[in-house]
């Protein structure tokens, strides 16, 4: 079923459409969830309550990306339970890595004056990362977005896993002096 379609059932309040993002999606979702969580049980609750969300929210919202609206939930829905085990000295593995990783560009602070400022990076992150080669992209964007830990992206695209530490070294090295040479503090 089309995405336009399915998201027709969440405004016509069908319950089928539950159903539907679960058969198209539900792989995926499970996917973003134990990379961060790195436990089965918690990604399948995770995933659950991310069809639980998208019920809540569509409508009023209508995706234009089904499945990147999906993504972004159980993606937010996983790192708040990392957060909370954390909290509760349960936590750890391999998501904690790849944050601390990215610490030096990413503070967890927010305030309203800086959300000017996020959305400058965020503009200044898609623009480098619109410029990488395809693989060295991706590498990126599933070590610290899909939270893969090194192992399964070097299986992923036929590679060492010193290669994709040194590619991912390079390429965080790339970003700071991008974000620097656009008036970032880093």
């Amino acid at each position: 079923m089309e995405d336009r379609e399915i998201i027709g059932l969440f405004f016509k309040r069908d319950e089928t459409a539950l159903r539907e993002v679960s058969q198209k999606y539900g792989t995926y979702c499970k996917a973003i969830a134990r990379n961060i969580l790195n436990n089965t049980e918690e990604a399948e609750e995770c995933v659950n309550d991310t069809y639980m969300r998208a019920w809540e929210s569509i409508p009023p919202k209508k995706p234009s990306v089904l499945s990147a609206y999906l993504g972004r939930i159980t993606r937010n829905l996983a790192l708040n339970r990392i957060r909370f085990f954390k909290s509760q000295k349960r936590g750890g593995g391999e998501s904690e890595l790849s944050f601390d990783e990215l610490d030096e560009f990413v503070s967890g602070k927010y305030s309203v004056e800086l959300e000017s400022e996020r959305k400058e990076v965020v503009a200044a992150l898609n623009a480098f990362l619109d410029k990488l080669p395809a693989r060295q992209r991706l590498l990126f964007v599933g070590r610290y977005w899909g939270c893969c830990d090194l192992a399964e992206l070097a299986k992923r695209h036929g590679m060492s896993r010193s290669a994709v530490s040194e590619n991912l070294a390079k390429t965080r090295e790339m970003l700071r002096n991008y974000l620097s040479k656009r008036g970032f503090e880093i």
